[in-house]
């Protein structure tokens, strides 16, 4: 009776880690390589960006945090040909399916992905580029909400 009451503990300690594991591993970040390239085109010129360098700065059962220096650029829709910027910027990625953030400089957006509402539309290239990141992902945001079970609602 003691050995079962000394391994039923253990028993939950081992599936409570097993769902950590799980949802740590539901982040994908293959896309996010040296020279990898995102591309928006909600508005005309679509906006631009080659990964130059990044880095995991923490992670966590519940996010992953990475910086990711960018070098950003537009180009118009029915072009190949993009203008880069001179310089490229670091930004903050944050995996998370309660708070999925962009933060860059002193802005700190939490992006409202979930299945009811469409992304205001300032927010659509951080948005593509957060799922690109966080789950090898380029379909629709919605979809992609759906997939990654997100349920994030705007900030009022």
């Amino acid at each position: 009776m003691k050995m079962k009451i000394l391994l039923a503990p253990f028993a939950f300690c081992a599936l409570a880690l097993a769902a950590q594991q799980a949802s740590a591993q539901s982040f994908n970040h293959s896309w996010l390589k040296r020279g990898a390239v995102s591309q928006s085109c909600y508005h005309d010129p679509c906006s631009v960006g080659k990964v130059v360098s990044f880095q995991k700065t923490r992670s966590t059962p519940e996010a992953t945090t990475l910086n990711i220096t960018l070098l950003g650029g537009e180009k118009s829709r029915n072009s190949s040909r993009i203008k880069w910027n001179s310089r490229p910027h670091t930004i903050t990625v944050v995996c998370s399916k309660q708070r999925p953030t962009i933060i860059s400089g002193q802005q700190e957006t939490v992006i409202p992905l979930n299945t009811s509402l469409d992304v205001p539309g300032v927010l659509v290239s951080d948005a593509e580029l957060y799922m690109q990141v966080c789950h090898n992902y380029g379909g629709s945001l919605e979809d992609g909400a759906a997939k990654f079970g997100y349920n994030v609602q705007e900030d009022n």
